[in-house]
């Protein structure tokens, strides 16, 4: 399972279940992300992650497995990757509750998205500086 859906009526938590890859992004992942985020039956939504690392971004193993198939498996795979972001994206989006992105990361993140809310916890180590949020 590479992503979980926790809580109750309250308060739905997605977590995103790929620690061993820093939570990179992969179509399976975005998949389960999009059916849990239609399942959420909650007030708020927290997105979060399990390990050290809310997410990298994409897979850059993955994309280079395609990259040996040749161009053609490379656009194919960025193009299915980068519409499933999307429809993910927007599907958080979408919730007509409160989503806030619970992210641990070392440097500086900022997230922009009107109705999506980030926060991290206090840091302990001197090298991670604050997260920045932009809410409507």
């Amino acid at each position: 399972m590479l992503v979980r859906l926790e809580g109750d009526g309250e308060v739905a938590t997605l977590v995103l279940n790929r620690p061993e890859r820093h939570n990179s992004l992969v179509p399976d992942l975005l998949r389960e992300l999009l059916d849990a985020v239609a399942a959420v039956d909650a007030g708020a939504v927290v997105l979060s992650a399990e390990g050290r690392s809310f997410s990298t971004g994409g897979d850059v193993r993955a994309f280079a497995e395609r990259a040996a198939e040749g161009d053609e498996g490379l656009a194919a795979y960025a193009h299915e990757i980068v519409g499933l972001l999307n429809q993910a994206v927007l599907a958080l989006l979408r919730l007509d509750v409160p989503v806030i992105a619970a992210v641990q990361a070392s440097g500086s993140i900022r997230i922009s998205a009107p109705g999506l809310a980030a926060c991290s916890p206090p840091s302990t180590s001197s090298r991670t500086a604050p997260l920045s949020s932009s809410t409507p």
